[in-house]
Formats: structure tokens, sequence, C-alpha cells
């Protein structure tokens, strides 16, 4: 008798602690990227990638805009998770 059991991850990562919440800020309170910590039940220390846009750029105006941050992070098995912060600045 043989049995084959196949074990497949199909769960996505989780970030946990503190995410960090949108907001408005003024031009000189930007505040750093947080670091991010996930967590997976199948695979541990996953990479997490890190992005940034700058839009909605008001008048032409470095102090008026849209900051969309965005953590990504992605098992071995291709599962994928990412969590999005946007920051008014005005």
């Amino acid at each position: 008798f043989t049995q084959v059991i196949t074990i497949e991850d199909t769960s996505k990562p989780i970030f946990t602690g503190d995410l960090p919440k949108d907001s408005t800020v003024s031009c000189d309170a930007v505040p750093a990227p947080a670091q991010l910590v996930v967590s997976d039940s199948c695979t541990s220390d996953l990479p997490i990638i890190f992005t940034e846009t700058k839009s909605d750029i008001q008048n032409q105006c470095d102090s008026n805009y849209t900051l969309t941050r965005t953590w990504t992070a992605t098992d071995c098995s291709g599962n994928t998770t990412s969590y999005v912060q946007i920051i008014t600045v005005r």
C-alpha cells in the first residue's frame, strides 16, 4: 500500500504588527516609510518589496501631492499579498 500526500501552500503571507494608516500631512511632515513585518505559514524570512509613487501633483507644486506606498510579499508558492498606504501631502 502506498499513500501519496501532496502538500500545497495556498495561504497568502500576512503583514503583522502596527500597519501605517492613510493620512494627510504637511509637506514638511511626511513620515519615513514604515518597516513592515510579514508572516507566512510555510516560508520564513520573506523579502518585502517596497515601492513609492508620487501622483496628483497640484498646480505643479511639489508641496501638494499624493504619495502611494506599497509593500508586497510573495512566498515560494507564488502567493502574494500587498499593503497600501496613501499619504495626502498639503
